[in-house]
């Protein structure tokens, strides 16, 4: 999605490019046992990110009452992998700027 908006209540607002992708059974070795694991992709790009009242932020002049933290220009990259064949060990790799 190019441009998707996520509101929470109204205390978390979440503006951006978000991309969601269920990729290939891959095989990977933990602890030395070679185990197909399926992923989940997520990518996220020029997010602006409000957690707080009164908001979105926007700017100054624009949302003088908004009180919180705003996070302008974010970058995510997460994988989520589990084994392909079940179980309850998962785990997730995740880059953000």
């Amino acid at each position: 999605m190019d441009d998707a908006v996520l509101q929470i209540e109204s205390y978390v607002y979440i503006q951006g490019g978000l991309a969601f992708e269920k990729g290939a059974d891959r095989p990977f070795e933990l602890a030395g046992v070679q185990t197909l694991m399926s992923a989940i992709n997520v990518g996220a790009e020029e997010l602006n990110i409000f957690f707080g009242t009164d908001g979105p932020y926007v700017s100054d002049l624009a949302t003088p009452d908004a009180v919180g933290l705003a996070i302008t220009n974010a970058n995510l990259a997460m994988t989520l992998l589990k084994p392909a064949a079940g179980g309850a060990v998962s785990y997730l790799g995740l880059h953000a700027t």
